[in-house]
């Protein structure tokens, strides 16, 4: 996987574009999350997420998740926050380089409260003046587990403020889907 994920990240990096657009690290998104732990069904949840310039090459980000599951004590919700700060700066005149850190927290029905970190370095680049996209690996260490995550991302834009953003993460721990409306600042 991580050969793959290489690849996939220099692909991006080097794709051709047509447009040399700005990329926004101010946004706001809201949107449906299909979440499939290993050891689990896939459920449906929901997540808000955003993002805040500070400077030109420096941003926080953070979000919240909320995933109830079926198991075989009864319901459970699992609710996730994100808090973290990111640094990005130019690869070229259409890719960024994006590497960011962040504390994480779970809280688990009948499990409790989990936390730790992640750290993720990837690239993010606009092809056209309607559609961008991302490419990252993430590496969180959440209590005593750690996962290593292949996480790629997209936003078609309608204008200059709204669009639809969707992103998948893949792991061997499971596999995450978010898609929802964007507000770009």
């Amino acid at each position: 996987m991580k050969r793959t994920a290489l690849a996939l990240l220099a692909a991006l990096a080097a794709a051709p574009s047509a447009f040399a657009g700005d990329l926004s690290y101010t946004w706001l998104e809201a949107g449906y999350l299909r979440a499939d732990p290993d050891g689990f069904d896939a459920e449906n949840g929901f997540g808000i997420r955003g993002s805040g310039a500070i400077t030109e090459n420096l941003h926080v980000f953070g979000g919240v998740e909320r995933v109830s599951f079926d198991t075989d004590f009864g319901d459970a919700d699992l609710d996730g926050m994100r808090l973290g700060l990111g640094y990005n700066t130019a690869l070229s005149d259409r890719v960024d380089v994006v590497v960011r850190a962040a504390y994480e927290r779970l809280d688990a029905d009948r499990i409790g409260d989990i936390d730790g970190y992640s750290i993720e370095a990837g690239v993010r680049g606009a092809f056209s003046p309607n559609f961008e996209g991302s490419a990252a690996l993430r590496y969180s260490d959440l209590d005593d587990s750690d996962d290593t995550q292949l996480v790629l991302g997209g936003q078609y834009k309608f204008n200059a403020t709204w669009g639809v953003s969707a992103e998948v993460a893949v792991s061997n721990d499971g596999n995450t889907v978010f898609i929802g409306p964007r507000a770009s600042f």
